[in-house]
């Protein structure tokens, strides 16, 4: 109990987990142990404490940095984007997150159109919409997949035109 009390106040997650399971296989009861964890001093932390928006705005540039902008949906950059706008609706992370999420949408929609991934393209420019920023380059892309389309569909000639040869 010692050493976990001592892990837990220098913040020493390996150490702690490690004396966490001693405690466990000797049958130490789980109230024991949380009364050793709470005895701990406080560690002075080297690392200052983030705010919930912080940590939120941390989660956004992850996602954004691993692909995840859209899906899985509750684990996305738009997911968390949404959390940090719920939390702290006129603060400047959320127009910097927002910013940084719409750049990364047009990006991925400008790849997704080069790729022939029409769908996959209009699902970023629809979503790079509804952020509202770069709208501008919204609408140049939206173009772009517009004009992709059109030239996928074959051009129909009226009936009148047709030769029937059989």
């Amino acid at each position: 109990l010692l050493r976990i009390s001592e892990a837990a106040a220098q913040s020493n997650s390996d150490e702690l987990d490690r004396w966490l399971a001693e405690a466990r296989a000797l049958g130490v009861s789980p109230a024991r142990v949380s009364s050793a964890m709470r005895a701990a001093p406080p560690a002075a932390t080297a690392q200052p404490v983030l705010s919930q928006s912080e940590r939120l705005a941390r989660l956004v540039e992850d996602r954004i940095n691993d692909g995840r902008l859209l899906e899985p949906s509750q684990d996305s950059a738009l997911a968390y984007l949404n959390a940090l706008r719920a939390t702290d609706p006129s603060g400047s992370a959320v127009a910097a997150s927002t910013r940084l999420l719409s750049d990364a949408l047009l990006q991925g929609g400008r790849n997704a159109l080069a790729n022939r991934n029409l769908d996959a393209a209009l699902t970023n420019a629809g979503a790079a919409r509804r952020l509202g920023v770069n709208l501008g380059d919204v609408d140049t892309l939206e173009r772009g997949i517009a004009a992709a389309r059109t030239k996928d569909v074959p051009r129909q000639l009226p009936p009148s035109d047709l030769k029937r040869t059989r």
